[in-house]
């Protein structure tokens, strides 16, 4: 399975998205997918983009606006963090960062990129020891 979209944790909190050399249009279902889950849920929604593979061919960036427009257009999604390729050009990178900033979270949205699945997990549970402070 080139895109595939699963619950991460048992009380469906985390959605993780799993991008194995993937097109784009299975990119888009995927995120479609996150979309569909995380708005049938009536509490807080994290979502990992797990993405160890090259990216898909052409330009990355309408491909990430409009998946950045959808998401955060779903109020209980919370943080949206990104395991980008290690071969993930650094200029791309830093474009792609502009995109999860410019266009993208809601106000109530964090978006970051880190290393591993632990650093994403780790990231989630202390946004979230956070929140349950406030």
């Amino acid at each position: 399975v080139a895109a595939k979209v699963e619950w991460d944790d048992e009380e469906h909190t985390i959605l993780r998205v799993d991008l194995l050399s993937y097109t784009w249009p299975e990119y888009h279902e995927a995120i479609q997918q996150v979309v569909t889950e995380a708005g049938q849920q009536s509490h807080r929604v994290d979502v990992i983009i797990h993405n160890p593979s090259d990216p898909a061919p052409g330009n990355p960036l309408p491909h990430l606006r409009s998946s950045i427009r959808q998401i955060a257009a779903v109020t209980n999604i919370r943080m949206i963090v990104t395991i980008p390729s290690r071969r993930l050009p650094g200029f791309i990178r830093a474009l792609a960062d502009t995109v999860l900033h410019g266009y993208g979270a809601n106000s109530n949205q964090q978006a970051i990129f880190v290393n591993s699945l632990a650093e994403a997990r780790r990231r989630i549970n202390e946004d979230r020891g956070k929140s349950a402070k406030a």
